[in-house]
C-alpha cells in the first residue's frame, strides 16, 4: 500500500523570494511565482521572461487560484508564529491592561499576572481601534485644511493675474496720452509690474508646493494607519503605539499666503508722477502758463 505524500513548506515556497507563495502568478511556461517577485525581477530585468526558465512572457500572468488557496490554507494550518506565546507556546488570546502586552491562558493564571486585569484580544482591539480612529478624524481634519489652503492660493493666483491685467490697461491708457516721449516711463512701469505680479505669483506657487507636501504627508499617514486598523488583531495591538503617535504627532498646519499688488504704486497720481519724471513736459506747461496771463497795462499819470 503506497504512503501518503506529507507536504512541505517546499512545495508552496516561492522559487525567486523562497516564502510561501503571496498572490502566485502561472506564467505560460508552467512556473509560478509572487507577483511581486515577478514584478520586481521584470523591472529589474527588463524583458518579461520566466525567473526561473528565462522563456519570453508575451502576456501578463494570470492568477494561479489553485496554488493561492493551498498556500494561503498551509500558512493557516502552519500558524502564525507572531500569535504563539513566547514562553509557554499557547495562543495570545488576552490582552494584561496592566502591562499592557499580549499573554496566554498559562500566562494569566501564573503568579506574574496575579491580581491583573485582562480583556479578551477582540474586546481590546476593537477598544484600541476606536481611539485610533479618532486620532485619525484629526488628520483628516488637518489635511481638509492643507486642501482649502492651497485651494485659497489658487484662487488668490487667479485673482493677481486679474488684477495685473486690469491695471495693465489703465497703465496703457494713460501711457498713450503723453505720446512718444511716455514710451520708455510706460515700459518700465509695466515691467516694473510684470515681475511684481512675477513674484508675487511665484511666492504663492512655492507655499503651494509646500501645501503639497503636507497633503502627501496627512494622506500617507491617512493610509498607512487605515492598513493598521484593517491588519490582523494581533499585528494591529503590536503595532498600535507607534500607530497612535503618529496619529497624534502634533504638525503645524500651514495657512494660506496672500499676495496683493500694491495699485497705488502705479495707479496713484499716476500723471503727476509721470509729469515729475518729464522734464519737456515741465517746460512745455511752464511756458503755456506764462504766455496766457493778460499783459499788465501801464499806470496812468506815471
Amino acid at each position: 500500500m503506497a504512503s501518503k505524500r506529507v507536504f512541505t513548506e517546499d512545495d508552496f515556497s516561492c522559487s525567486v523570494c523562497c516564502d510561501i507563495f503571496k498572490d502566485p502568478a502561472l506564467l505560460p511556461c508552467g512556473h509560478s511565482a509572487c507577483r511581486g517577485c515577478i514584478k520586481q525581477y521584470w523591472s529589474y530585468r527588463g524583458p518579461k521572461e520566466c525567473p526561473l526558465c528565462r522563456k519570453r512572457c508575451h502576456k501578463s500572468p494570470h492568477t494561479n487560484l489553485v496554488l493561492r488557496n493551498l498556500s494561503e490554507t498551509f500558512r493557516e494550518l502552519q500558524g502564525d508564529p507572531e500569535t504563539l506565546c513566547d514562553s509557554h507556546g499557547e495562543t495570545l488570546k488576552f490582552y494584561c491592561v496592566d502591562e499592557a502586552r499580549l499573554v496566554c491562558v498559562v500566562c494569566r493564571e501564573s503568579e506574574k499576572h496575579q491580581n491583573h486585569t485582562f480583556r479578551p484580544v477582540d474586546e481590546m482591539a476593537a477598544q484600541m481601534k476606536n481611539i485610533l480612529q479618532s486620532a485619525l478624524e484629526s488628520v483628516k481634519v488637518n489635511l481638509k485644511s492643507v486642501q482649502d489652503a492651497q485651494i485659497n492660493c489658487q484662487q488668490n493666483i487667479n485673482q493677481i493675474k486679474q488684477q495685473a491685467q486690469h491695471i495693465r490697461k489703465q497703465i496703457t491708457g494713460e501711457f498713450e496720452k503723453l505720446h512718444q516721449i511716455l514710451r520708455a516711463e510706460k515700459k518700465a512701469t509695466l515691467t516694473a509690474l510684470g515681475e511684481e505680479a512675477q513674484q508675487r505669483t511665484q511666492r504663492l506657487e512655492e507655499h503651494i508646493e509646500k501645501l503639497n507636501t503636507e497633503m502627501q504627508s496627512f494622506s500617507n499617514t491617512i493610509e498607512d494607519i487605515s492598513k493598521e486598523c484593517n491588519s490582523k488583531n494581533f499585528h494591529f495591538i503590536k503595532n498600535f503605539d507607534k500607530a497612535l503617535e503618529r496619529a497624534q504627532c502634533t504638525q503645524t498646519c500651514p495657512v494660506a499666503s496672500t499676495e496683493e499688488i500694491e495699485v497705488a504704486k502705479y495707479l496713484g497720481n499716476l500723471q503727476f508722477r509721470v509729469w515729475e519724471k518729464v522734464p519737456v513736459f515741465r517746460i512745455q506747461t511752464q511756458l503755456i502758463l506764462s504766455t496766457s496771463k493778460p499783459p499788465i497795462k501801464p499806470v496812468l499819470g506815471s
